[in-house]
């Protein structure tokens, strides 16, 4: 036999106690797996020979195991992943079903909880959304129906005027009226109407501006000081006629803004303060610098206002009293056009009022304008 002391097998055996080795053999002209093993009580070594054919032997067995095991995979991954799907989509079927019922009230709108946090967010945004156009709806609702009151309420305001011109005119063209001393009176009242229908109309104009903001708005530097002066002097004989003071602490500040806005506020928020007094009332107007903002106060000891109309003093033609203000003048878009000009500008305007005890406005404007 040959010496097989050179193996590879045999060599790692001596060295270590045991060694295999695959390689043909050129004897057999196929490949064979040699396994050496070292005697633990002589210097023996045992070398077996098998023939090795690799994975190919086994590959016939593992084949069915294998498409056994990988059908059985595929098979439970479908299931699961059917079932999480469904987990997934059935909450959103449901947001889509609950969506398709509603008919114009969102408030019917609801989910119940899902598992998934996403799912959540869905819905609580979709149950968000909702309540914002339920709000938005409300709010335009609201605001045809102001804008409803609010031609009517024009309509009816322009009108009084327009009989009476209509009427005193058709008196003097008639030649009914022969006293001088009578056509003077009637012209008068005519002119006198007149004032009033211009006056409202162009109120309703300021409005419509401050609303829209198209017209283009000239800013300066207001003197407030030099500009209350003018005001309190325009309403001197007012004042005197009520037996009303008016006493005026203003510090020396300029605030950037429009003169006419700035004016009217003023106007309406210190004449409604002289007309709705009493004899011998008095009117405080407070003007000071905080943070660079004009704080503007207004108050008044005069009639005050009901605690139920506070809510309202602001909405265009509403009168606490219908009858006194009638009396008195005005157009009934005093306090509306003193909102929308602060709302122009950003500011802040609060009241404060208690029936027999009188009134206070507070108004916060920004001094480098808007």
């Amino acid at each position: 036999l040959d010496n097989h002391l050179g193996r590879e097998e045999v060599e790692a055996a001596l060295a270590e106690g045991s060694g295999y080795a695959i390689r043909r053999s050129a004897t057999l002209g196929r490949t064979m797996l040699y396994v050496a093993m070292r005697s633990a009580h002589s210097d023996n070594v045992l070398r077996l020979a098998v023939p090795y054919s690799g994975m190919r032997e086994y590959l016939p067995l593992l084949f069915p195991a294998a498409m056994g095991s990988f059908m059985l995979a595929l098979a439970c991954s479908i299931a699961a992943t059917e079932r999480f799907v469904s987990s997934v989509t059935r909450p959103l079927r449901v947001i889509s079903r609950e969506m398709l019922k509603v008919r114009g009230d969102y408030r019917s709108l609801k989910f119940e909880p899902s598992p998934y946090p996403e799912i959540n967010v869905i819905a609580d945004t979709t149950m968000e959304m909702s309540r914002d156009v339920e709000e938005y709806l409300a709010r335009i609702e609201k605001e045809k129906q102001i804008r409803q009151e609010f031609f009517s309420n024009a309509s009816h305001e322009l009108k009084t005027p327009i009989t009476s011109i209509q009427g005193y005119a058709e008196l003097l063209e008639g030649g009914l009226i022969r006293d001088e001393n009578m056509q003077r009176d009637f012209a008068g009242r005519i002119k006198k109407e007149a004032v009033r229908m211009t006056g409202l109309i162009n109120d309703i104009l300021m409005i419509s501006r401050l609303e829209t903001k198209e017209a283009e708005v000239v800013m300066t530097d207001v003197r407030v000081s030099v500009l209350l002066e003018e005001i309190v002097g325009g309403l001197k004989p007012q004042a005197a006629a009520g037996q009303v003071f008016i006493h005026i602490d203003c510090q020396p500040l300029m605030i950037r803004a429009n003169a006419q806005h700035m004016r009217e506020l003023f106007t309406n928020l210190i004449g409604n303060a002289v007309k709705y007094n009493r004899p011998g009332g008095q009117v405080w107007v407070n003007v000071r610098e905080s943070d660079r903002q004009m704080v503007a106060r207004v108050r008044d000891n005069g009639v005050g206002i009901p605690e139920d109309s506070l809510d309202r003093i602001f909405e265009r033609f509403y009168r606490v009293d219908k009858g006194r203000s009638r009396k008195q003048g005005g157009t009934g878009l005093g306090l509306s056009i003193v909102k929308h000009i602060v709302g122009y500008y950003h500011g802040t305007i609060r009241v404060e009022s208690k029936l027999d005890e009188g009134s206070e406005f507070v108004v916060t404007l920004p001094m480098d304008g808007i």
